[in-house]
């Protein structure tokens, strides 16, 4: 469920806590090695959206060729099939 809401708030806190140690860490990652997430992250965006287009993979976990399968058949089959 969205929002977590069999969570305790102390937990909720904690999942933040990681959350936030990911984010430094990556921005940081990205800071040393040169890379610049202003362009990376909106390029890998557009690539997921090709690979898992939301009128497909909405509210499901198929690998992308499962998609790839479903516009390969012209939209009438394979296991990305809604």
């Amino acid at each position: 469920a969205r929002g977590l809401p069999d969570f305790p708030e102390k937990e909720k806190v904690h999942i933040g806590e990681e959350l936030a140690d990911v984010l430094i860490y990556t921005v940081r990652l990205a800071h040393v090695c040169d890379i610049p997430l202003e362009t990376c992250i909106p390029r890998k965006m557009a690539m997921n959206g090709a690979k898992y287009p939301a009128d497909k993979a909405r509210g499901r976990s198929d690998k992308y060729t499962a998609y790839q399968a479903f516009a390969d058949a012209g939209g009438r089959g394979g296991r990305g099939a809604t």
